[in-house]
């Protein structure tokens, strides 16, 4: 087969959506999905006889990956692993092949998002929801946990290890479905050479390493292990884990692994998942779960304690993507730009959605100040005629939410410095005495009858303080050491629930995804 940089007849250049299919090999290439460092993702269609149709993605590498011969017979032996897989939590590849000289994988079609198009959907609405990145990180998991086990004819292990588990790789589909996207193409990135880095294929990558990767060292199974924390960590929070300045900070980052538990920026993140959480972050790998269907078990209890499933998660993205009634499918090039909505295009469609419910609720007015002005310049003299067929005004979508107020419950998060103090918050007419361990987060009956406060620590004076669980809150409480002088005092800071951060030179939200 040639290595040389052959385009396929009437392919070049590549149109972002073509006017017409266009021919490569034995699919019709439709619309480009994305362009990353390594290939071109199209959406692709195959068609048979007797009126046979298959739509699917065809991924072509980039002509300077192709040039270089190590990468290509490595590519090829790690894709050829990965047709090997068959799990509903992977996106099946079909085919790998070249036209001209040019290669490519064919590969199911997802239509969906990906984990950051929806992360950033989310964070219109508010926090993030628990539940979400608890379901989608337990299915990757699971994914996981099926490559790395997965053996060869014989029965020996094929030791396989994803090595960019990242939210651009994970596919969330509008019927409710996680799929894991390119098993494999970062190995065959990583040995293809210095050149490769330079042009930027492996660039922003390092945020989703594990230590014992970014410091050279040898990696298993548990890097991925890792990686699946950092994206259960960022769906949790909506917040990037590990971004510096520049590569050189993100990889310092890494290296030292200081993870705070999710629970600090979102207190709807309960005291279980913070503990998976960072267990599966830990430093050293001996310290994290031993295996992905470990972590998948224990993501298992709370996903099924809390009712969350693949119809939630089909409500959900419905809810988030609900202006976008086609629901184009969205598969990314590996490290490309983010394709799909953007935080802007989410508030545009916020504002049009406002507009018409104003509007509509205008033009509902008017016609019954007009009635009403009607009836009484003209007072009818005999009953009216009954209406045979009354036109009902179609509803506007409720769009607004209930306002806190009217919910019954408020989350308190109450941590302290140093942490691990006892917490004991007494009693009153609207609750129980509370007891739990900094941190510590608890589900109150709302109230604005202070409650007493107090954390008790070893070598430290016991501190005292009242809440009143009004709105959900956080509180967090210095303690004094007992050497300390009298005149010490205890410093409390506190926090309600705050709207998404806004970029006040554009007015739109800011987005902690940007590359």
């Amino acid at each position: 087969m040639s290595m040389g940089n052959r385009p396929a007849t009437g392919t070049a250049p590549f149109p972002v959506k073509a006017e017409a299919p266009v021919a490569f090999g034995k699919y019709q290439l439709v619309e480009r999905l994305g362009r990353g460092g390594m290939a071109e993702v199209w959406k692709a269609k195959m068609v048979g006889p007797a009126g046979f149709q298959r739509t699917l993605v065809v991924k072509r590498i980039l002509p300077h990956l192709v040039e270089d011969e190590h990468f290509v017979q490595m590519f090829m032996a790690e894709a050829r692993l990965s047709a090997r897989l068959n799990h509903a939590n992977i996106v099946q590849v079909y085919e790998l092949g070249d036209v001209d000289g040019e290669y490519y994988l064919a590969m199911e079609y997802v239509r969906g998002r990906d984990l950051v198009n929806v992360m950033r959907a989310q964070l219109l609405k508010g926090r993030p929801d628990p539940g979400l990145g608890a379901y989608v990180v337990r299915e990757v998991c699971r994914a996981l946990h099926y490559a790395h086990a997965l053996t060869d004819d014989n029965g020996a292990q094929l030791r396989l290890i994803h090595r960019d588990v990242s939210p651009s790789n994970v596919m969330l589909s509008f019927d409710g479905a996680v799929k894991l996207l390119d098993f494999g193409i970062a190995k065959a990135l990583a040995e293809a050479g210095e050149n490769q880095t330079q042009t930027g294929t492996l660039k922003g990558k390092f945020g989703y390493m594990a230590p014992e990767q970014v410091e050279g060292k040898e990696f298993d199974h548990r890097s991925d292990l890792f990686a699946a924390g950092i994206v259960m960590h960022e769906a949790l929070t909506g917040r990037r884990l590990f971004k510096g300045q520049g590569d050189l900070q993100t990889i310092a980052m890494v290296r030292e692994a200081k993870v705070e538990p999710p629970s600090v920026l979102n207190p709807d993140v309960t005291p279980e998942l913070d503990r998976i959480c960072l267990k599966a972050l830990a430093r050293n790998a001996d310290d994290r779960y031993q295996s992905c269907e470990e972590m998948a078990f224990d993501l298992d209890q709370v996903v099924h304690a809390i009712h969350w499933g693949s119809e939630r998660l089909k409500t959900t993205l419905g809810d988030l993507f609900a202006d976008e009634p086609s629901h184009t499918g969205i598969v990314r090039a590996n490290d490309g730009n983010a394709s799909g909505l953007t935080i802007g295009t989410l508030r545009k469609h916020e504002r049009r959605r406002v507009a018409a419910i104003v509007a509509a609720c205008a033009v509902t007015g008017c016609g019954l100040a007009w009635l009403i002005a009607a009836k009484t310049r003209h007072p009818p003299e005999a009953p009216p005629a009954p209406i045979v067929a009354p036109v009902e005004l179609p509803r506007p979508p409720a769009v607004i939410e209930p306002v806190q107020e009217a919910h019954k419950e408020v989350r308190v998060r109450i941590t302290s410095k140093p942490t691990g103090a006892d917490v004991q918050l007494e009693a009153n007419v609207d609750g129980p005495e509370e007891r739990g361990r900094t941190p510590f987060t608890v589900l109150l009956p709302r109230s604005f009858t202070p409650r007493k406060l107090v954390l008790r620590a070893k070598g430290y004076r016991t501190a005292e303080d009242e809440l009143s669980p009004e709105s959900d809150s956080s509180v967090q409480l210095a303690l004094v050491p007992e050497s300390a002088p009298r005149s010490a005092t205890v410093k409390r800071t506190a926090s309600r629930k705050k709207p998404p951060r806004s970029d006040l030179k554009s007015g739109d939200l800011a987005d902690p995804f940007s590359r």
